[in-house]
């Protein structure tokens, strides 16, 4: 009886694998299992800073500072009658000056040096023609019309806007801290550093005739006024 046969022209099975190769598979995984783990930490960890409350600052609204000297103009964006605020630097109340209603689109302001206040409007891209500029005299209430043809064509915007002795304004936001710094001829210092969502941001400054204060727009179209002198101090001007 025969139980067992051989084939001279097959080759003989493949070994079993050795225990290394079993061990190299485990090693494998176990690195596999790190690196995602590692990646879920980092991916969680950046959830959580985008997800950070956004900044809460103190109300010159709510409590005025009568140091602080000048007047703010601004262009409330909603509801769409573009209407032009004025509000004390030291805080309190704002007053409406005026509506210019929603064709005024796009509306840039100018304190002139005559004490006047000058919009000037360039359209948008659906509208490329639609420009304008009134000039209005805050004393009064008087607007006048200027004609187009006087109206300069719009600059770039610049990427910063410095200060009136040079002073640049950074804004940085990174692991949930949104700082800003102040760069003079004496170097750069901190004015603001503040937990805050990755997506907070400020817009550019619009400072004072000396220096000693700017105003920026943040996201929730707030204006915040923040001293330059130390100790800084950031407070909520207008709320949005």
């Amino acid at each position: 009886m025969t139980t067992t046969v051989v084939r001279p022209d097959l080759p003989p099975p493949p070994p079993p694998p050795p225990h290394g190769h079993r061990a190299r598979n485990v090693s494998v995984l176990a690195v596999v299992v790190v690196l995602v783990l590692v990646g879920g930490f980092f991916v969680s960890r950046d959830a959580w800073w985008g997800l950070r409350p956004t900044p809460d600052f103190p109300s010159l609204i709510e409590t005025p500072d009568p140091t602080l000297q000048g007047t703010v103009a601004s262009l409330r964006p909603y509801p769409d009658d573009h209407c032009i605020r004025l509000t004390s630097a030291s805080g309190g109340a704002s007053q409406e000056l005026t509506c210019l209603g929603e064709d005024a689109r796009g509306g840039e302001l100018q304190w002139l040096a005559d004490g006047r206040l000058q919009v000037t409007g360039y359209g948008d891209a659906q509208h490329p023609d639609d420009i304008w500029r009134k000039v209005i005299d805050p004393r009064t209430g008087d607007v006048q019309e200027v004609p187009k043809a006087e109206i300069p064509p719009r600059q770039p915007a610049p990427e910063s806007v410095p200060g009136p002795g040079g002073e640049v304004v950074t804004t940085t936001s990174a692991r949930g801290t949104l700082t800003m710094t102040l760069t003079t001829d004496e170097g750069t210092r901190t004015l603001l550093s503040v937990g805050a969502p990755s997506t907070y941001t400020f817009g550019q400054p619009a400072w004072n005739g000396d220096g000693s204060w700017f105003v920026v727009k943040d996201d929730l179209d707030r204006l915040l006024l923040v001293t330059t002198a130390e100790p800084s101090q950031t407070r909520v001007l207008v709320e949005g």
